[in-house]
């Protein structure tokens, strides 16, 4: 059975569904993507202020240090100079490098949370396409299942209405031929015995009209039905058709001339 029913395809669902919620998450991950480069910003300038910061600092301690050596009498060129200044800036530049790094790092950190959260959001909203196109597809499905019950039942109803009809036509064709009532062989019958008839009186062939006549070629005989049959198949009174026809069969057989014969049928068959 040919179905006009569609059945649902899976994959077309998800992919609307999906498009949806996609669609139903950008305000979500657009408000948190808008964090991103406050978030930036943030730590970059916090790192280039510690930049300007350890800058300072060490500024600072050269200059102080210069004028401590500067007090003592101690050229800022000499070896003493440099490896005190070294001295004194090596804990500002690791103090500051830590920050730096820790601020950089943080950085980093707060850019992979804001990441996990966005695609937690994309995922939670992906997976709410899922379970809608499953809720979806089963509805769809369950509707599609129902009209090919439908149109199996309608089929098998017709069948059985078209089993049926075909039944009562035997039954009606069997009843018939029990009790004499006319059907479509009847009428085939009593075509061709007309046909004949007529071909003779087209071709104007009194002798031949006569002989079939004189052959048995009356309606009874040709078709082998009851008299009552056939005046019935031709809508005409039985009694009144064959009163006719047995007084025309007796004045053909009683004249002596088979022309004559044939010209009172042709008369009686023209209606003269």
């Amino acid at each position: 059975m040919v179905t006009m029913a569609t059945q649902p395809d899976y994959s077309t669902i998800l992919q609307q569904s999906q498009a949806q919620q996609m669609a139903a998450a950008e305000p979500v991950v657009g408000a948190l993507e808008a964090q991103r480069t406050p978030l930036t910003e943030r730590y970059s300038n916090l790192i280039k202020q510690l930049g300007e910061q350890q800058g300072l600092a060490t500024k600072n301690t050269e200059t102080q240090t210069s004028r401590d050596f500067g007090a003592r009498g101690i050229s800022p060129n000499s070896g003493l100079f440099s490896q005190t200044l070294g001295e004194r800036v090596q804990p500002i530049v690791s103090d500051y490098t830590g920050r730096i790094s820790g601020a950089a790092g943080d950085r980093e950190n707060a850019l992979a949370a804001l990441n996990s959260q966005i695609a937690g959001v994309q995922g939670q909203y992906s997976q709410q396409g899922i379970s809608n196109a499953l809720n979806l597809y089963n509805t769809q499905y369950g509707e599609y299942q129902n009209q090919v019950n439908r149109e199996a039942q309608q089929a098998e109803a017709e069948r059985q209405r078209q089993f049926q009809a075909q039944q009562n036509q035997l039954s009606q064709k069997s009843s018939g031929s029990g009790s004499g009532s006319t059907g479509a062989t009847t009428s085939q019958k009593i075509g061709q015995f007309n046909s004949t008839i007529q071909s003779f009186i087209n071709a104007k062939d009194q002798n031949g009209l006569y002989e079939f006549l004189r052959a048995g070629g009356t309606y009874q005989k040709q078709t082998g039905l009851s008299g009552a049959d056939v005046a019935r198949a031709l809508g005409l009174d039985p009694e009144q058709y064959w009163a006719k026809w047995r007084a025309l069969d007796a004045q053909i057989k009683a004249t002596p001339s088979k022309t004559s014969a044939a010209d009172q049928y042709f008369k009686t068959r023209l209606g003269g």
